[in-house]
């Protein structure tokens, strides 16, 4: 007979702060609307900002930086290629909130990694996670449900106008959806729920739900990630993935049925007329962005043209100038590339390949211990998560809104996790040189996070109050860090 472990108060403690953690970033992400104090997009980025501000420090803490020296460089190489198409040219004081920003958002994912770990038990941290989200999709579902009746009644035709609740742009729900989805199938899988007979149907029903809400709004690029990333789990974990796959496939199946009666046949029989979106067979305009991009991604290469430049610059292309506007260029790599310049990229490109490559590993160790199944399971689920959000990023460039990166920033850490189950801790030094500099630079860190938090709040009431004036901002709300796209202080006045 295996004995418990004993956990102790810190231990307790640290779990605690996870499902916290795990309820805020999920519950910001889906659910709140009903009590946001600025709007639901602001209070889910000063949300996100402000477990960046307390994350970021953490790494400094003993043991907080365990990461590869190539994923390290990686890293810095963002951070280098950031720093300089900001110093470059800054044309306006927003340009160093963003600058600061992404670099942060990852250091958060790696601190995010540490507490997790630290938290114990690795299966906890995942299966909160993944309770919380379900619940949360539950009662997203039951949410939308009811709107779809009130709406029906109504006698009102287009859904779409309606649902998804809750989000000022239904792309940036597909988003949520293309997190989550994959995630869903985990529920009825592993864990002391699974054997439920009332949890598995709550879990069906979501996934029914969920499934016809990503089919009513006619997300292609949520559908296709999430498609590709089964076909992906298919090829990498063979075998390993079956179980998962078939409950996707599933769930997918009841989502058309679903789709097929509260959105044709019901319509038909009340309204007499189906509330079926069209199917989009055109880019929907995306062409003279991305071209728009790839020009700008060159003016200065291999840097960008430093941050939000794609709102303020003069068109370069002659389509994109006759082109209808928008606060990205729907593709959140092409954005990147022209802002932050191909250096960036290459970054991400290296972190990228460490975790590949840790995949594989994890993928080989699963295969000779084939009794492993739970975990086998969670890292597929995890793996398809991560993937289909960042192949859906490279159509739209949804990834950057709050409610995604609040989603991400969790799941890329219980992902980050399932990588590297193994790693032991390095000893911690007692030397008292040693332990004042790591205090010296946390308060260092500290200090800037704060000061840059400051400034965060700062850029949002400048915002806030060029949207009241009446000489100010006319151009409309358009997706961006405070939900704007041409900056209200026009094309490189800071004012």
């Amino acid at each position: 007979m295996t004995m418990e472990k004993a956990f102790t108060p810190t231990d307790m403690l640290l779990r605690a702060l996870v499902l916290l953690l795990s309820i805020l970033t999920v519950g910001a992400a889906l659910l709140i609307e009903p009590v946001s104090a600025y709007g639901g997009y602001a209070d889910q980025r000063i949300i996100l900002v402000l477990l960046m501000w307390l994350l970021v420090p953490l790494l400094l803490l003993p043991g907080g930086v365990r990461l590869q020296s190539c994923l390290m460089a990686g890293w810095g190489l963002f951070v280098l290629s950031i720093a300089l198409s900001t110093g470059l040219d800054v044309a306006h004081p927003s340009a160093v909130v963003e600058a600061v920003f992404y670099p942060a958002y990852l250091a958060a994912i790696a601190a995010l990694v540490f507490l997790f770990r630290a938290s114990g038990q690795g299966q906890f941290v995942h299966l909160r996670l993944l309770e919380v989200a379900v619940v949360a999709m539950f009662l997203y579902a039951l949410i939308a449900v009811m709107i779809y009746g009130f709406v029906l009644l109504d006698g009102l035709k287009s859904q779409g106008e309606h649902l998804p609740w809750g989000f000022y742009n239904i792309r940036y729900w597909n988003q949520t959806a293309t997190w989550l989805l994959p995630l869903l199938p985990l529920a009825v899988l592993v864990g002391p729920m699974r054997q439920h007979r009332h949890w598995r149907l709550m879990m069906t029903f979501t996934a029914a739900v969920w499934w016809w809400l990503t089919l009513l709004s006619m997300g292609r690029g949520s559908i296709m990630g999430m498609l590709m990333a089964l076909l992906v789990m298919m090829l990498v974990f063979g075998r390993v993935s079956f179980p998962w796959a078939r409950a996707f496939a599933g769930y997918l199946l009841l989502g058309i049925l679903l789709w097929f009666i509260l959105s044709w046949l019901l319509p038909m029989i009340i309204l007499e007329e189906s509330a079926l979106r069209p199917v989009k067979s055109h880019s929907s305009g995306r062409m003279p962005l991305w071209l728009e991009a790839w020009q700008m991604s060159l003016q200065k290469f291999p840097l960008g043209m430093g941050p939000q430049s794609w709102s303020i610059h003069e068109p370069l292309t002659e389509a994109y100038g006759a082109s209808r506007r928008f606060g990205h260029p729907h593709n959140m790599y092409l954005m990147w590339a022209a802002e932050f310049g191909w250096l960036s990229l290459c970054g991400l490109f290296a972190m990228g390949c460490v975790a590949c490559r840790r995949l594989w590993g994890r993928r080989k160790a699963l295969f000779i211990a084939d009794s492993d199944s739970e975990s086998g399971l969670l890292l597929c689920g995890f793996t398809a998560s991560v993937v289909a959000a960042l192949l859906h990023a490279g159509v739209s460039a949804v990834f950057i809104g709050p409610a995604s990166m609040l989603l991400g920033l969790v799941i890329m850490a219980s992902f980050w996790l399932l990588l590297s189950p193994g790693d032991e801790a390095r000893p911690v030094t007692n030397n008292k040189s040693v332990r004042l500099w790591r205090a010296i630079l946390m308060a260092i860190v500290f200090s800037g996070m704060s000061v840059w938090v400051y400034q965060v709040w700062v850029y949002h009431e400048a915002i806030k109050e060029q949207l009241l004036s009446d000489d100010g901002y006319t151009g409309g709300l358009k997706p961006g860090f405070w939900l704007h796209g041409d900056l209200p202080w026009g094309n490189g006045s800071a004012d």
